[in-house]
């Protein structure tokens, strides 16, 4: 019997033994856990803060974004007042021109052809005017009367060539009032930085 208690106590000893090892265990297993979570705490408060970051980013972005645009916007804008007044001196170039050649001809009439027409150069101005206005109202150009007006007028044997000066004279002036005061001539406010 002795070697029956001594074996019992062996077995006793030994669960205890295997006892202890798992209470270790346990309290390895539970700081390993303990530690994963700090972990990923530590991981997702990062993962938060690189959101965070990425979205203040997106956001600059997005503001840089639309600053340019509307920088753009300002400049296209910008660049059609300009050709409609580039385009505006086109049309006061022919216009100075019809005056100079109707003052010309009215002194120093043009030669005729056989079927006694004059060579005048007035009708050739008159086409150029009418295209140059199209054009000048296609870029967004206001409307000229005066200057439509003597475009679409047929100049012909009768057309006495002081009307013609005078409604050249009276277009120059209708040009260079919207020269000084139509709001499609006016170049946009810069923007912010510009």
């Amino acid at each position: 019997m002795v070697i029956a208690d001594a074996l019992s106590t062996v077995g006793q000893v030994a669960s205890l033994i295997a006892a202890g090892a798992a209470v270790v265990a346990i309290y390895f297993a539970k700081q390993t856990v303990s530690e994963g979570e700090q972990a990923r705490s530590q991981a997702n408060a990062a993962h938060v803060e690189q959101m965070a970051e990425a979205r203040r980013l997106l956001e600059a972005t997005a503001a840089a974004h639309q600053s340019e645009m509307a920088a753009r916007g300002r400049d296209f804008a910008a660049e059609r007042v300009v050709q409609r007044l580039a385009h505006l001196r086109v049309i006061t170039d022919v216009l100075r021109e019809l005056t100079d050649i109707a003052r010309d001809e009215q002194t120093n009439p043009p030669p005729r052809t056989e079927i006694n027409q004059p060579l005048s150069r007035i009708p050739s101005r008159l086409a150029q005017l009418s295209t140059a206005l199209s054009i000048y109202q296609r870029l967004g150009g206001p409307e000229m009367k005066q200057a439509a007006e003597l475009a679409r007028a047929r100049y012909n044997l009768g057309t006495p060539l002081m009307e013609v000066l005078g409604k050249a004279q009276g277009a120059l002036g209708e040009a260079v009032a919207q020269a000084d005061a139509h709001v499609s001539l006016e170049l946009p406010a810069l923007g912010p930085g510009g």
